[in-house]
């Protein structure tokens, strides 16, 4: 089973698998200050941890910890329900470029996990991120 437990109200969240997500995050909380919160399990192959890993890798912390981005709550939420389109060039199962449009007209291009560059419809503006 996979699962997404969050430290605090807008702490990082861990990505993970176990069979009893539940036990897991109990475990976890022993050596975590911060309230830990389940906000999401599911079982099947929909989405392996491997492949949730390497698509928000840019939003890693440490370990299987993240960032609570736009991008990680928006899967969480309704799996990217604010991404209007996704598309991605990749060779041997790793992204090159990955596109995302957003339904507020934002268009983010990731390269090769190093930079990403913002388009805003809305500011009319472009901004460079490294990752």
């Amino acid at each position: 089973m996979i699962y997404f437990i969050q430290a605090g109200e807008n702490g990082p969240i861990k990505i993970g698998s176990s069979d009893d997500p539940e036990k897991r995050m109990a475990d976890l909380q022993v050596a975590n200050a911060a309230e830990l919160k389940l906000l999401w399990k599911y079982t099947g192959d929909r989405f392996s941890e491997s492949d949730i890993h390497c698509t928000f890798k840019h939003e890693k912390i440490r370990g299987e910890w993240f960032h609570p981005s736009r991008d990680l709550i928006g899967f969480i939420s309704g799996e990217l329900e604010n991404v209007a389109w996704v598309g991605m060039a990749n060779t041997g199962g790793e992204s090159l470029i990955e596109i995302r449009e957003y339904v507020d007209g934002e268009i983010m291009v990731d390269f090769f996990g190093i930079c990403s560059v913002i388009f805003s419809s809305k500011t009319k503006s472009v901004r460079l991120e490294s990752v």
